[in-house]
């Protein structure tokens, strides 16, 4: 089966739709998370910017790869997009493992449950990304293209 080539307003479009979804998700996961787990409200991770900036830049890196494979690969390349963002999101976690041995005073007093939410917060941006790229490639799979 072939996959619809998808434009770069059709990328662009499921970028936005992507990180705007996320970015309202996450940001509740992320106000919820500081309450829950009484985070200092300088706790970086849980604030408004670093939450925009995680959920826009994760989904573009998201459409950045399934626009490298939609070029270099033929056919349907939709399972080695799936594996290519699940080692990427993958790695992302360790950026919340990696609080747990920062030096920095900033993350002083980290706990499981707020790496926990982080990583759910990786998961959700990866997640909506896969969907909003599939959803736009199969309009073209429905129409008989």
């Amino acid at each position: 089966m072939t996959v619809k080539t998808l434009t770069f307003g059709e990328l662009g479009a499921a970028w936005l739709i992507a990180a705007a979804a996320a970015f309202v998700i996450d940001f509740g996961i992320a106000s919820l998370a500081a309450w829950l787990t009484k985070a200092p409200a300088t706790f970086a991770p849980f604030t408004l910017l670093p939450v925009f900036a995680g959920c826009f830049g994760g989904a573009l890196m998201a459409c950045l790869a399934y626009l490298a494979l939609q070029t270099f690969l033929k056919g349907d390349f939709r399972l080695v997009y799936l594996i290519v963002i699940s080692i990427a999101l993958i790695a992302s976690y360790h950026l919340p493992w990696r609080l747990t041995y920062s030096a920095s005073p900033r993350f002083m007093g980290v706990t499981l449950p707020m790496q926990l939410a982080l990583g759910l917060m990786h998961t959700v941006v990866v997640s909506l990304s896969a969907i909003a790229l599939f959803a736009f490639s199969h309009q073209g799979l429905s129409q008989g293209e």
